[in-house]
């Protein structure tokens, strides 16, 4: 028997339901129930039960079964003659003023394949029991009859369409904390929810959605009204518990239905994360609930046909959410004030302690950018800070062009000169910061370069020391050139800081490839620079070049105790140092350097001092230094001087020439 004079398969087919939104078939079920026993006489004895039905598995007991429906039952007024004709009618005005729009059943169609509905409710001083089915079809299966059973509704919606399987939770935990977040206005609003359990008999679970809201709850305020553009909105701040929510949000609501969350990140300065509260991690809700609000929901009931932006006469979005943050900035004051003043010494002791390159920016930042999470990582504040730096960067740089432009040659006057005067004293100012800032910074990168090489040469997880090429990388990029790689990448100044004086360095490249030797030697010394002596820093373009150095360094795993006579590194190094003299050395344009084969060469061992390389050094006849932390000697047949440098000492010799620079920094030394 249909009763729907409608194309109800065209309206089903028309109406939007997102997939990540299907729990709001079962919430809208529910919603049902609950104004069937606002409708009681005595509300406050109603009681809904949400069964959930599982698939059948002879084969296994204990399998994960999947879910195919579920099963509401309430003891409201039941499908009365009202409720029935209105549920016959589409876009019915039965229940316009609790802002229904009568898109439940339609949704149920859309998701579920077998729809079916049994109520006894009282007419005439008698129960009735009316039952049907429900489907694409319309109404069918219509039966009255005259009953002597308990008021009581039954609405059995089953065998989830397969498009929509996967979007129900499979388990009673998640889906009673989904329902609960759906429809958690009813329980927050005055006289509260009746009491509504969810029964998982297969699973043999329960659980009440009163007292998951009870424990959930941590505190709400009293309802606060406000009015934007003389449209009236009551704001309810609520605090949740995290194991159900793990954002702040304002929640718009529409006939006590949640239908949008805004997320509150970046929106309320000094709100990060979660609050505490009685020793519980909690997450900020504001319900907002408005006739307004009632009249703009969409039919779905997923969003509001509201403007973003004031672009009209009605109120905005933007209006709402901006008059709602007022009222949670005063409802949060006390944990607001504390965050802000957190994240204030958040900032002084990062600059401080880790970055005083910062230092002359923290005068210069805007209030509301030391506004930041008190728990946010180094590399974000880090981030965050060099942002505000390139900002008062490109002041500086648009103050010095002012300058440029400025015209005093004519008009001069007093107050032209003045305000010139005053123009440049800032410029002056900040520019000498911005230097200070510079220094600062190229000292702490020092600082953090040498924290790297003290990680690198402690045993790693699995009881074994890194492989030189860490180390090397660290010192200088491996299969590189000078003109690869920025002066600021490489840190040639652990070393020795001569080296950072060069016109040409290359690292793990074989000599053969080198522009500004003749070879055809296929061996790749670690590290190798040429240095021209009246031209340290740029390639000359003078046809020949004086005499320059030659320095080679070479690194080893550390702890590597296997040097004998044919993997003897200073031996290693010399032969280099030999084949390189026996070619043409030139500059990187081609030009030839006089005296290539009297080049003087500067050798760098760096390596553990273990028994085996010990044993070379002495047989090198070299010098073991005082500190018994390395060796040195000079090869006058080979103008060469050899330094065999220990890790042990190529740490703390960098350290020691940085000391100064780190405590005038306040940067630790150790």
């Amino acid at each position: 028997m249909d009763l729907l004079n409608t194309n109800l398969s065209g309206r089903i087919r028309n109406t939007h339901l997102p997939k990540t939104k299907t729990i709001m078939v079962l919430a809208e079920a529910l919603v049902n129930s609950i104004q069937a026993i606002d409708e009681l006489k005595n509300p406050e004895n109603g009681k809904i039960t949400i069964s959930i039905i599982r698939e059948e598995s002879p084969l296994f007991e204990d399998e994960n079964l999947s879910i195919t429906g579920f099963e509401i039952s309430d003891n409201g007024v039941g499908f009365n003659e009202e409720n029935f004709n209105s549920f016959l009618t589409l876009d019915s005005d039965y229940k316009k003023d609790k802002g229904c729009h009568g898109m439940g059943r339609l949704l149920w169609l859309k998701v579920f394949e077998d729809i079916q509905i049994r109520s006894n409710f009282e007419k005439e001083s008698t129960t009735t029991k009316r039952s049907f089915k429900f489907s694409i079809a319309g109404i069918t299966d219509l039966k009255e009859e005259i009953v002597n059973e308990e008021v009581k509704t039954i609405i059995t919606l089953n065998y989830i369409k397969e498009k929509y399987t996967k979007t129900f939770p499979n388990d009673i935990s998640s889906l009673a904390k989904l329902l609960l977040q759906h429809c958690i206005w009813f329980f927050l609003r005055e006289g509260g929810a009746p009491q509504i359990e969810i029964i998982d008999t297969k699973e043999g679970s329960n659980i009440s959605l009163n007292t998951l809201f009870d424990e959930l709850m941590l505190s709400k305020s009293k309802p606060i009204q406000i009015t934007v553009k003389d449209i009236s909105f009551e704001i309810t701040h609520v605090k949740i518990n995290a194991n159900v929510e793990n954002n702040h949000n304002i929640v718009l609501c529409a006939a006590n239905r949640v239908v949008e969350k805004i997320p509150l990140k970046g929106k309320v300065p000094g709100l990060y994360g979660s609050i505490s509260e009685r020793g519980d991690e909690v997450y900020l809700q504001t319900f907002v609930s408005s006739k307004y609000l009632d009249e703009h929901v969409l039919a779905e009931r997923d969003e509001f046909d509201l403007d973003e932006e004031n672009l009209f006469d009605e109120v905005s979005k933007k209006e709402i959410v901006e008059a709602i943050i007022n009222t949670i900035n005063d409802f949060l004051k006390e944990v607001l004030e504390t965050n802000i003043e957190k994240g204030k010494e958040r900032i002084n002791a990062f600059v401080g302690n880790k970055a005083p390159r910062y230092k002359s920016l923290l005068k210069k930042l805007p209030n509301e950018d030391q506004i930041i999470d008190p728990n946010i990582s180094d590399k974000e504040l880090d981030i965050h800070l060099h942002k505000e730096l390139a900002k008062i960067e490109e002041q500086v740089i648009e103050d010095g062009h002012k300058l440029q432009e400025t015209d005093l040659s004519q008009n001069l006057t007093e107050e032209k000169v003045n305000q010139y005067k005053e123009l440049l004293n800032k410029y002056l100012t900040s520019a000498s910061e911005l230097k200070q800032s510079d220094l600062a910074s190229y000292v702490s990168h020092r600082r953090v370069i040498l924290d790297l090489l003290s990680k690198a040469l402690q045993i790693n997880e699995e009881g074994k020391y890194e492989k030189e090429s860490i180390i090397h990388n660290l010192i200088m990029p491996m299969k590189k050139e000078s003109d690869e790689v920025d002066t600021d990448i490489n840190n040639l100044w652990l070393i020795n800081e001569r080296l950072a004086f060069h016109n040409y360095l290359s690292s793990d490249k074989p000599l053969k490839e080198m522009p500004v030797f003749t070879s055809s030697d296929k061996r790749r010394p670690d590290i190798l620079s040429l240095n021209v002596y009246d031209e340290p820093l740029l390639v000359s373009d003078k046809s020949t070049l004086p005499i320059g150095t030659i320095t080679i360094v070479e690194l080893k795993r550390p702890m590597r105790d296997d040097m004998t006579i044919e993997e003897n590194p200073i031996r290693q190094t010399l032969e280099y140092l030999k084949e390189i003299r026996r070619g043409e050395c030139k500059t990187k344009t081609g030009r030839p350097i006089l005296g290539t084969e009297d080049l003087p060469g500067f050798i760098y061992i760096v390596a553990d001092l273990t028994p085996s390389l010990k044993e070379q050094c002495i047989d090198e006849d070299l010098t073991e230094t005082f500190d018994k932390m390395g060796y040195f000697g000079y090869k006058k047949n080979l103008k060469t001087y050899i330094e065999v440098i220990s890790f042990d000492q190529l740490y703390q010799g960098a350290l020691e020439r940085n000391k100064a620079f780190f405590d005038k920094l306040g940067l630790p030394n150790y």
